[in-house]
């Protein structure tokens, strides 16, 4: 018998009409149903044919740490290929210098070296208009 009413309150719960509450509680608005949840929706993204898509990420990184190190290396290797010139430095004594890459014979004289003109004695010619 106290099975019996079980199994009539059971049959009672699924037969009855979804009822809903509505009340306030701290400002907010509850509803309750007793409705049932509908079944979710298979997401498109879930499942186990996308596991490929995740080892391949994972496998994607260390791929991408080795190739940058490859691009950083041949950087550091090529980057002063074909300069045909350095500047060297300003010192306090003397100004910045352009010196040629690869030795020739012109280089070996003084005056093949060219000099940056001196920004002190460029501001010295300059005439200042104290008029404006």
């Amino acid at each position: 018998m106290l099975v019996s009413c079980f199994a009539r309150a059971a049959v009672e719960e699924q037969t009855q009409v979804a009822e809903k509450k509505q009340r306030v509680a701290l400002g907010s608005v509850v509803i309750e149903s007793t409705e049932r949840f509908p079944n979710p929706e298979k997401d498109f993204w879930e499942g186990e044919q996308w596991e490929f898509v995740g080892k391949l990420a994972i496998g994607f990184v260390p791929l991408l740490v080795a190739f940058g190190v490859g691009v950083g290396i041949f950087a550091a290797a090529t980057y002063n290929e074909g300069a045909d010139g350095f500047v060297k430095p300003a010192s306090e004594t003397e100004p910045a210098e352009i010196i040629p890459a690869q030795p020739t014979t012109a280089a070996t004289q003084p005056t093949a070296t060219l000099e940056a003109p001196s920004l002190v004695a460029e501001a010295r010619t300059t005439p200042v208009d104290e008029g404006s």
